[in-house]
C-alpha cells in the first residue's frame, strides 16, 4: 500500500532480514499523504515518496534500490542523509525503512563518521577530562565541560534597588519622568 510495506513482509524480515544504512540519492519532492488514524495527530501521517537508495550492507557489495518508501510527515529525510533499513540477501527489492530506535541511533552515527562501538569509550575520556580540569588549582575558564556543551550563561548581577530608585527619584526631579512613570518604574524595582 503506496510505499508501506505488507505486514507480512515487515514480519520476514525483522525474522531473517539483514541490517544496513542506505544513502539516500534522490528522493522525490512529492508524494501521497497517508494518514492513519485520527486527522488532526501529525504523527499519524507518513509520506510516500519514491526514493532511490544505495544500500551499504557490512558483508556484500552495496546495491541501488528505486522504490516508493514512507517515511513520517515531520521527518522526511533529503538526498544525502543514511537511513537505516531491512533487506532480503536473496532479493534486495524486499527492502523496508527500519524504525526501530537502535536502527535509527545507529543510522544517526554512522551519518556523522562514529564508530557506534566507541561510545563508551568516549564518555569516558570525556568524564576523565572534566576529572582533570576539577583537579586543577583554580580550574580553567572552559574546562570540566563536556566537549560539545555549551556552558551555561552566568547570571547576570541584581543591581542595587536603592541605586536603581535613587536614580529614578533624580530623572523624576529633571523633568525627565512623569510622575507616573516614576511610580510604575518604582513598582517594578520594588516588585510590587
Amino acid at each position: 500500500m503506496l510505499g508501506k510495506p505488507s505486514k507480512k513482509l515487515k514480519k520476514e524480515l525483522q525474522e531473517s532480514g539483514k541490517r544496513a544504512n542506505a544513502t539516500i540519492i534522490e528522493i522525490a519532492e512529492k508524494g501521497m499523504a497517508v494518514t492513519r488514524g485520527a486527522d488532526n495527530v501529525v504523527a499519524n501521517t507518513e509520506i510516500a515518496l519514491k526514493t532511490h537508495l544505495r544500500v551499504q550492507p557490512d558483508d556484500e557489495p552495496e546495491f541501488e534500490v528505486k522504490k516508493r518508501f514512507s517515511f513520517p510527515q515531520m521527518a522526511v529525510p533529503g538526498a544525502g542523509q543514511t537511513v537505516p533499513v531491512l533487506y532480503d540477501p536473496q532479493d534486495h527489492d524486499k527492502i523496508i525503512v527500519d524504525y526501530t530506535p537502535e536502527a535509527q541511533q545507529g543510522a544517526a552515527f554512522a551519518a556523522a563518521g562514529i564508530d557506534p562501538n566507541q561510545i563508551s569509550q568516549l564518555m569516558e575520556q570525556a568524564q576523565q577530562m572534566q576529572a582533570q580540569a576539577g583537579q586543577m588549582p583554580g580550574g580553567m575558564p572552559g574546562m570540566g565541560q563536556v566537549p560539545g556543551m555549551t556552558p551555561p550563561a552566568p547570571a547576570q548581577p541584581q543591581a542595587d534597588p536603592v541605586e536603581q530608585l535613587e536614580k529614578l527619584a533624580k530623572l523624576k526631579e529633571s523633568g525627565a519622568l512623569t510622575d507616573a512613570e516614576f511610580e510604575a518604574e518604582k513598582a517594578k524595582i520594588l516588585g510590587n
